[in-house]
């Protein structure tokens, strides 16, 4: 058989193997008069079919035009491009990532507050950039989201949840990612302004008794009367009362009998740390154990929904979300002047309450006068 102006014969002991290599020869020699030159490829019709498709289009752009071997590495360039570009193609849309990271927060069983904070950044996120794929999501974009709110503190908080949410993207603990991550690294890289620690805000004496008296009118005064003494955080405090028991007479965290209340890890889920932490607050006050008791023989609850809590606050003046905190905790520590005690009650480091706390400029009375506000004394005043 001859092709490509060349002789060819086929030897073999098996005639069908040598059938196949004759059936070749003569395709190549058929192929050889029309002037078209055959080459061997491992490529399957279908697949040479694509790749011609493939340099049609790039003939049809008139400055990539494929006139000769040159020009087609065109094609192999692209290829290339693609390999390195195809963790971005095939990013999922931040709308979907947004709903995976969040039914993996959910299953960690993070603090209410924590979630919420959660649900309203990423709602905002969604807004912006929800049906986008995340890879698009570059440093300068993300920068720019952290800053669209103005208070340090706010964006601070807005850093640290979209660096969360990034991280799951890139593959941290991400069961979704089949063989390799969303995005190559976390985007996220924005230098948080110096913390500058503001002044604590508190209520004087004059401003607890009005907020008692506005928290009697509207049913809840076990609750501040329990955030007053106990230190409890806000979350804390509606766990104690959901879990424990609205009724102080049968919450099984209180023990007067010890003089003892017991926050345990059900009840301490600060930024949803699940490790076994908790407290007790030991040798509670005489004035608290009163309170106590007196909750329990009117059977007064200890409860308080959230919106309650507001407009009670917001009726005294001081809608700060921790105010009832901090000035639970700057009395405590005005009253005992004992840094470690404060701290363990409360649940905080010897740090915060010796930073934020022991140097507070509070009227010594007011301390003193909270800590005989009884509840014979509460009826004086006009609180009962």
């Amino acid at each position: 058989m001859k092709h490509d102006d060349k002789w060819n014969s086929v030897t073999s002991r098996n005639r069908e193997t040598a059938e196949q290599e004759y059936e070749v020869y003569h395709r190549r020699s058929k192929a050889n008069e029309c002037g078209i030159n055959l080459v061997s490829t491992s490529l399957t019709e279908r697949q040479l079919q694509i790749a011609q498709l493939a340099f049609n289009r790039l003939d049809t752009v008139g400055h990539l035009k494929i006139d000769d071997d040159s020009t087609a590495n065109v094609l192999v360039d692209g290829i290339d491009f693609f390999i390195k570009n195809f963790t971005d193609y095939a990013a999922p849309t931040v709308n979907e990532c947004v709903e995976l990271f969040l039914e993996k927060q959910n299953s960690r069983q993070l603090s209410e507050a924590t979630m919420w904070d959660y649900n309203l950044l990423l709602k905002e996120l969604l807004v912006d950039y929800g049906a986008e794929r995340v890879s698009h999501l570059n440093a300068k974009r993300c920068k720019q989201f952290i800053e669209k709110r103005k208070g340090t503190t706010q964006q601070r908080a807005r850093f640290i949840y979209l660096k969360a949410f990034m991280e799951f993207c890139a593959g941290k603990k991400n069961i979704h990612c089949e063989e390799s991550p969303w995005l190559k690294r976390n985007p996220v890289s924005w230098d948080m302004p110096k913390f500058e620690a503001k002044e604590i805000g508190v209520y004087t004496f004059d401003e607890i008794v009005r907020l008692l008296k506005e928290a009697k009118k509207r049913n809840v005064l076990g609750y501040y009367i329990f955030r007053l003494f106990s230190m409890m955080r806000t979350e804390e405090m509606r766990r104690f009362a959901k879990l424990g028991g609205d009724d102080v007479r049968e919450n099984k965290f209180i023990n007067l009998r010890e003089n003892r209340i017991t926050i345990n890890n059900q009840v301490y889920k600060k930024r949803g740390r699940a490790e076994l932490r908790g407290r007790h607050y030991n040798n509670i006050p005489k004035v608290f154990a009163e309170w106590i008791k007196y909750l329990g023989e009117n059977e007064i609850g200890i409860g308080c929904s959230r919106r309650q809590d507001h407009f009670t606050r917001k009726a005294v003046g001081n809608v700060e979300r921790n105010v009832v905190r901090h000035t639970a905790i700057t009395f405590h520590t005005m009253m005992y002047r004992d840094p470690l005690v404060t701290a363990y009650s409360a649940g905080n480091s010897v740090n915060v309450i010796q930073n934020h706390y022991l140097n507070m400029n509070i009227d010594e009375d007011d301390v003193r006068k909270l800590y005989e506000l009884t509840p014979a004394k509460a009826k004086e005043l006009g609180i009962l």
